[in-house]
């Protein structure tokens, strides 16, 4: 497996209607990362009984950088909003998809100007992505692939005590 971010997820989570979807495929994919950086990173053994916030501990444990952390508690808690309540969506969870944001964009601060576009290998289908431009549920999807991808490079980028100059050239807001 390697450390890429399921790219058809992300583009499933950026298409969908369906706040739900939207929101548990970005968890997906963001719990999908961890999985793999703790089983690459550290002896711990992770599994289906593994909570998500355990996965964090886990990480906090082997020293990955605090705001990363915090990202991941704020998308978890945004999870937890539309799993224990049939009625939730991105609208009446404002302020729990802004906090997962505001993470995000502390963490990697070129997210506000960030534009590009999403492709399906197969298909012709192509989705222009404006984070500025976009609604709440489009940056939620932009921020969770972007997350997604540091946690993805962190093992290039970082010897969990010190990041390298490569981490520190790229923008991202490691300590």
């Amino acid at each position: 497996m390697a450390f890429d971010p399921d790219i058809e997820l992300i583009i499933s989570a950026y298409e969908t209607k369906d706040d739900i979807g939207k929101i548990l495929r970005c968890h997906l994919v963001i719990e999908q990362q961890l999985e793999l950086l703790i089983s690459t990173s550290s002896r711990a053994k992770v599994d289906g009984r593994t909570t998500f916030y355990s996965k964090i501990n886990l990480l906090r444990a082997i020293k990955v950088p605090e705001k990363i952390c915090i990202s991941c508690e704020a998308l978890n808690d945004l999870r937890n909003k539309f799993a224990h309540n049939s009625k939730a969506t991105i609208a009446n969870t404002k302020a729990s998809s802004s906090k997962f944001l505001s993470a995000v964009e502390d963490l990697i601060p070129i997210l506000p100007q960030s534009h590009g576009s999403l492709h399906r290998r197969k298909e012709k289908i192509e989705h222009v992505i404006d984070y500025q431009g976009g609604d709440q549920g489009q940056r939620i999807v932009i921020a969770a692939s972007f997350l997604s991808a540091v946690i993805g490079t962190l093992p290039k980028l970082y010897d969990f005590g010190e990041p390298s100059v490569i981490a520190s050239m790229s923008g991202l807001n490691l300590p």
